[in-house]
This record gives structure tokens, sequence and C-alpha cells, in this order.
């Protein structure tokens, strides 16, 4: 009976976990806006959570999970920071 030895599949388990360790990064730079954002909010910081929230959201996407928590943070924000249904005015 062959022994069956991974040294010729070697390269691409080695790929496949450093593909694994890039996403990994990625997504805590990703992240990294949301965190921030979050942040600002339970500091009472809003017009910086504002933008922090918003910038998470394109950089996740809205459509994403991590997209989608980053607009509920940036609803709160909103609602806390300006009254509700006054909006968000920009300074």
């Amino acid at each position: 009976m062959p022994v069956c030895t991974l040294s010729p599949f070697r390269p691409l388990l080695q790929r496949a976990s450093e593909i694994k360790a890039e996403e990994a990064e990625l997504k805590a730079k990703l992240c990294r806006n949301l965190e921030l954002g979050k942040k600002a909010y339970e500091c009472g910081e809003y017009p910086a959570s504002v933008k922090l929230l918003e910038a998470a959201v394109n950089d996740l996407g809205a459509d994403t999970v991590l997209g989608g928590e980053a607009q509920l943070w940036l609803a709160l924000s909103y609602q806390v920071g300006w009254g509700g249904a006054r909006g968000y005015v920009r300074k």
C-alpha cells in the first residue's frame, strides 16, 4: 500500500493559510471605523461617530452583516446627535 503524503499540496496549503491571514487582516482594518464610531458614540461624540460610521458603511458595504451593524449605530448617532426629526446637518 502506498503511503499518502501531502507534499505536492504543501504549497497550496501554505498559500491558503496566507490568504486566510490576509483576509483576517483586511477585516480588522475595515472594522476599525466601526469600532471607533461605536466608541465615539458611547463617549457622546456624535459628530465624530457619524463620520466614522459613514466611513464604515462605505468600507464594509451596506449589504453585509457588519455594514448593517454600522448602519444601526449610524442611525442612533443621527437620532441622538441631531434630535431625530430635525435631520443631520453637516458642518
